[in-house]
């Protein structure tokens, strides 16, 4: 069984730079790194104040504490909660204590990790060729099958829809910053949506 070797770094406040690699990822902030060796380590990585999260074989979602970045402790590894198809590897948004985790063709598990040593699943929200998650506040975006949703995710065990919109483009990256997904198209540039109304995405 080939092991691949990820590095994981929380940014704890401060900048840090990810790029995902054939060999997991590589994190740096301040100079710090460290590296952990995972089974089947996927690309995708997020963090919530000193948890780190990520996939790896088996759908298996991994938290990390590293709040002593010199030992990093495993608080869980937990399968079936992600997915960990190579070609569509999950996307992952977190806080610190819901992940939301990305299955490509099944659609997006809310992840309960008040208690990071023992995750459980609060719900899951069906949809087709998801690309991307983000968590605003008490708001769920998903780009799923070329449209964009909005989720209101206050109570994570009965996520609602409250709206979504067709989008076309050729997306090849999402963040939500507030209120504003900002959409990279590789064919058209820059598309921004407003959902400062989540109703109403504009």
């Amino acid at each position: 069984m080939k092991t691949y070797q990820l590095a994981i770094l929380a940014t704890l406040g401060t900048a840090s730079a990810c790029m995902a690699q054939t060999t997991g990822v590589q994190c740096v902030a301040d100079k710090t790194v460290f590296h952990q060796d995972s089974d089947n380590a996927q690309g995708p990585i997020a963090s919530a104040g000193s948890i780190v999260a990520y996939t790896s074989g088996s759908d298996t979602l991994n938290l990390y504490d590293v709040s002593d970045l010199a030992n990093p402790v495993l608080l869980s590894s937990t399968p079936g909660l992600s997915s960990n198809f190579i070609y569509w590897p999950p996307r992952l948004d977190m806080t610190e204590s819901l992940v939301a985790s990305s299955d490509y063709f099944e659609g997006v598990n809310l992840i309960d990790i008040s208690d990071p040593a023992n995750p459980s699943l609060h719900s899951s929200i069906p949809a087709s060729n998801v690309s991307f998650v983000s968590i605003s506040g008490d708001h769920l975006v998903v780009y799923a099958n070329s449209q964009i949703e909005v989720y209101d995710i206050s109570d994570p065990a009965n996520p609602t829809l409250l709206d979504s919109i067709n989008d076309p483009s050729n997306e090849t990256g999402m963040i939500v910053i507030g209120t504003t997904i900002c959409i990279a198209d590789r064919d058209a540039g820059l598309r921004l949506f407003d959902f400062s109304d989540p109703s109403n995405i504009t």
